[in-house]
């Protein structure tokens, strides 16, 4: 006879009621972001470091993008996984007006190789043959991504 999976213990990400406690990591964690200091948290598998960040983030209203690298096989595909969710962090800012943020997203990637449309508010981004090395790219996706928000007064 198995266990039955009562919900108490979720199989994926704690959220809502399924979180809980951790008043003092998620407090310190908070502290960190809003500082933009690094955080290293580490512990064996399954033990909530990725529900406990989400759930600080959630606290603090942030915009934010959550990427899980596990499945990613190179760093072509790693890169590719930042940079559509750059494009999907740029769309979020502009969720209601969808040609306006085709608009900002458009002028954001216009000297990269890089297609995108929107279908029914998700966006696709396609990737063409870079000369530049996956490191050097995501770099500059976020430098410029820096930029961007400096001049937008957001963080």
């Amino acid at each position: 006879m198995g266990i039955k999976n009562s919900g108490y213990f979720p199989q994926g990400i704690a959220a809502g009621l399924n979180f809980c406690n951790r008043v003092n990591e998620r407090k310190r964690i908070k502290e960190n972001i809003l500082s933009a200091r690094p955080t290293l948290i580490m512990s064996s598998r399954r033990y909530g470091k990725t529900s406990l960040v989400l759930y600080a983030l959630q606290e603090l209203d942030l915009p934010y993008v959550h990427i899980d690298f596990f499945s990613e096989l190179n760093e072509t595909e790693i890169q590719n996984s930042i940079l559509t969710s750059i494009g999907n962090f740029l769309y979020s800012l502009q969720p209601s007006i969808p040609h306006k943020a085709f608009k900002l997203i458009n002028e954001f990637f216009s000297d990269m190789n890089i297609s995108f449309s929107i279908t029914k508010n998700a966006l696709r981004i396609g990737f063409a043959k870079n000369s530049n090395s996956p490191a050097k790219t995501i770099l500059n996706a976020f430098t410029k991504l820096d930029i961007f928000l400096k001049k937008k007064g957001k963080r």
